[in-house]
């Protein structure tokens, strides 16, 4: 580990010699500052010499740090890029390959680390409860779909559902059938809400609206509420359009609060 921190030091001071201020740079540097010479009194002011120790007293990272070894390389890798594209000569682009080829290297083996990490520690490996496999992944979702339906069943049985909506609204109608097709399956009662008066005639239980938007605090259409009257609770479930999945999904995360994962 000593000699692999010695190669990357030496490495890092050989970018840093290597990227250092060409002479055109440093003429650049003398004939943008203000003239010298005896006649202009350039001499050094209280001023300069109190940010001289405010600059002494400023603590300054680690070299050891590993945030400041890696910002010194990231901006090593950028300089180098941008030296080979603004002077595009065999030097100076081999010199920001050879960067990048240790960077994909160094990325290659903390891939490797990682694998080798989770074999060793599987408690750490999140894809184990959420697999990704495509066979393990159907059934993951199917029994966090068995936990949702079973917890919907049981809201049915002491909530119901207020649907808002506008009947002259293609959107909404087309998502007033999903909101049905949803209370059906699930055993819901349903109340619809038109709010612009256009009741659709498929639409059970049509409420004219009496400052029940209002008060449930309904801000957007359609939408769709959970409503316990015995328990005086009022939960906003969806707005906008969504899929009898998506709504199952919303319900189970609006009935525990997002507390669980609903996704």
């Amino acid at each position: 580990m000593n000699s692999m921190k010695k190669h990357l030091s030496l490495y890092l001071l050989c970018c840093v010699l290597s990227l250092g201020g060409e002479p055109c740079m440093a003429a650049n540097v003398y004939f943008n500052e203000s003239p010298q010479g005896w006649h202009w009194n350039n001499l050094k002011t209280p001023v300069k010499k109190t940010r001289i120790k405010r600059s002494k007293q400023t603590a300054t990272p680690s070299s050891h740090d590993p945030l400041t070894v890696l910002h010194h390389v990231k901006q090593a890798l950028q300089r180098a890029k941008a030296r080979a594209v603004l002077v595009p000569t065999v030097q100076n682009v081999s010199r920001y390959l050879r960067m990048q080829q240790w960077v994909v290297n160094q990325s290659t083996r903390f891939t490797q680390v990682w694998k080798e990490t989770l074999l060793k520690h599987p408690s750490l490996d999140y894809g184990i409860t959420h697999p990704t496999e495509s066979q393990a992944r159907q059934g993951y979702l199917a029994v966090k779909r068995h936990v949702k339906q079973r917890l919907v069943a049981r809201l049915a049985k002491t909530h119901g559902l207020f649907f808002f909506y506008r009947g002259n609204n293609l959107l909404d109608r087309e998502f007033a059938k999903t909101v049905i097709a949803f209370a059906s399956a699930h055993g819901f009662s349903m109340i619809g809400v038109p709010m612009d008066h256009h009741a659709l005639p498929f639409v059970p239980n049509n409420h004219i609206n009496t400052n029940q938007a209002q008060a449930l605090g309904v801000s957007a259409l359609p939408a769709v509420f959970l409503v316990a009257p015995r328990l005086h609770q009022v939960m906003p479930v969806a707005y906008g359009y969504h899929s009898q999945n998506e709504l199952l999904t919303a319900m189970f995360n609006a009935a525990t609060h997002f507390r669980q994962e609903g996704s």
